[in-house]
């Protein structure tokens, strides 16, 4: 599986009856990208030897590649450029910080795209970015790759289509 594939996939899933294009949809994407962030920040100073601790960890990154995804899917974006386009993140800034910061970024743009009504496309391409380099962070400390990820989440996200609990709150659904 591509990482275009990946996101197509998700698109999926989404539970709108609309296109993924209205204010409550971006609302959730963006809050979604940033609560999920700070649940891998959070999961991520555990004890990732732990082999429990890490697949949390895993899931939680997965969860943020999906609401990642989503974003990218949603302003038509190409999730191999974005996910290309990221930056490396400076040696010594916390995994916390630079979650905090990428997914701030793109809450605030999401923000003025709802508020204002403006196409926020060019500008969240390089917020996205911000974000996948900060994924990509993670994934380092975790061992992991984007796939594995990918893989992981996604097994979770059929499991629960599969038992007609997509929707709603908890992890374990």
């Amino acid at each position: 599986m591509t990482l275009n594939d990946y996101v197509s996939w998700t698109a999926t899933l989404w539970m709108s009856k609309a296109d993924a294009q209205g204010v409550a949809d971006l609302a959730v994407m963006s809050l979604g990208l940033c609560g999920e962030s700070a649940e891998l920040a959070l999961a991520c100073t555990a004890e990732l030897s732990d082999p429990r601790k890490r697949e949390l960890a895993l899931k939680e990154a997965g969860d943020v590649l999906y609401y990642w995804s989503m974003l990218v899917h949603t302003h038509q974006l190409d999730a191999l450029a974005v996910w290309e386009f990221s930056e490396e993140v400076p040696t010594g800034q916390p995994l916390s910080a630079a979650l905090l910061l990428s997914t701030g970024s793109v809450a605030e743009l999401m923000k003025k795209a709802i508020r204002d009504q403006r196409d926020v496309r060019l500008e969240l391409h390089k917020a996205l970015a911000s974000v996948a380099g900060a994924l990509r962070y993670a994934l380092l400390a975790l061992g992991a790759s984007w796939e594995e990820v990918a893989r992981v989440n996604q097994a979770k996200l059929c499991d629960r289509q599969a038992r007609g609990v997509l929707s709603g709150s908890g992890d374990e659904r």
